[in-house]
């Protein structure tokens, strides 16, 4: 495989590229862009970019995004786990030198903390994967955390994994829909959902079976990517950058902070405590993707006509270009330049609570 970058040409053998293990550096993004080169070879971009535009719009059509998300983490979920590990969720730093590692740790020590557990209490994690985030709250508390998946496959996988790190008898996974979840009420002591609720179109089924299965008193705490107050839906360049986002990852239109308070409050879960933890971090969530030559690499115009060239002459598979400006540039430029401006947050906090009785 050939590989123009600039005025350099890197050469790579046919070889199988090796599985890297997780990074917890601060990431090059120029060696994972050449990387995900690597990865993608062989793969048929023409026909994975027809039927994500395809998903969604039916998506868009119902309100219901699973096919669309599913089929865009069939060809991303096992690239971003490589790179980033199990925890698929920005983190900013406490501190500079902080490794990426050390700062998503720290994160899941404050939701913990946020969320009161201790041993005993019994926790959800909501759209848990393969539950890369149990671990740290277990080995942080003592508690017991049970994982709520809709893949049988992450829940299998997931669970193996307990078993390997010795968690068995405090972690488990379960195959289930949060808007249907298949637990008794008053279950829990605790839920909390990271990175998960971006992908239900609206979040009132969601809010009624937290509500259910909480305990009076209980907290409910969310972390995820949202539009901000800042973001104004009448400015059109707004909703480029948010729209173009949405479509990339195949989700349905991100949450405001407003929008999930008042559809938690609906269902008598009251908020106590709103923050973005980048505002007191040393650096902000998007900081992975805040990088100039990146940016360059993938805006430069010799650079996509040098791709488009190599297509023709099938030293890069058809459609290598479009997928690589759709599904590479949109997060490496949108996420940073949405951060920038303030429109969107990935480092959110909600806490709501379930009143207790009287």
């Amino acid at each position: 495989v050939i590989i123009f970058s600039g005025n350099s040409v890197l050469l790579f053998s046919r070889f199988s590229l090796p599985r890297m293990a997780p990074r917890n550096d601060r990431p090059n993004l120029v060696l994972r862009y050449f990387h995900t080169m690597l990865y993608f070879r062989g793969k048929n971009f023409v026909k994975f970019l027809q039927r994500h535009d395809e998903l969604f719009q039916e998506a868009k059509r119902t309100g219901d995004h699973l096919a669309v998300t599913a089929h865009f983490y069939d060809m991303m979920g096992t690239l971003i786990e490589m790179e980033y590990g199990p925890c698929w969720h920005f983190a900013p730093l406490d501190y500079p030198e902080q490794t990426r590692a050390d700062s998503v740790r720290s994160l899941h020590q404050r939701i913990a903390r946020l969320l009161a557990l201790s041993p005993g209490k019994r926790c959800l994690d909501i759209g848990c994967g393969m539950g890369g985030i149990i671990p740290d709250i277990i080995q942080y508390t003592g508690c017991q955390v049970t994982g709520l998946a809709l893949s049988h496959v992450e829940v299998d996988l997931g669970n193996q994994n307990m078993r390997k790190l010795g968690l068995g008898d405090q972690g488990t996974l379960v195959q289930g829909d949060a808007q249907a979840m298949p637990f008794p009420d008053g279950t829990f002591d605790a839920v909390y959902a990271i990175y998960s609720l971006k992908y239900f179109t609206t979040l009132d089924k969601v809010m009624e079976q937290v509500h259910r299965v909480l305990k009076p008193g209980g907290l409910f705490l969310i972390y995820c990517m949202m539009k901000s107050d800042l973001y104004d839906a009448n400015n059109a360049y707004h909703r480029k950058l948010i729209e173009s986002f949405e479509y990339c990852c195949g989700m349905p239109s991100l949450h405001s902070r407003k929008s999930v308070v008042e559809a938690a409050k609906k269902h008598n879960l009251e908020c106590v405590t709103k923050m973005d933890i980048s505002i007191a971090a040393a650096v902000p969530w998007y900081y992975e993707f805040n990088s100039k030559v990146m940016h360059f690499l993938l805006t430069f115009p010799l650079f996509k006509f040098l791709m488009r060239v190599c297509e023709a002459l099938w030293i890069l598979p058809k459609g290598f270009q479009k997928f690589i400006e759709i599904f590479v540039a949109t997060n490496v430029i949108v996420i940073p330049v949405a951060g920038r401006m303030g429109i969107m947050t990935g480092s959110d906090i909600i806490v709501l609570q379930k009143k207790a009785l009287k």
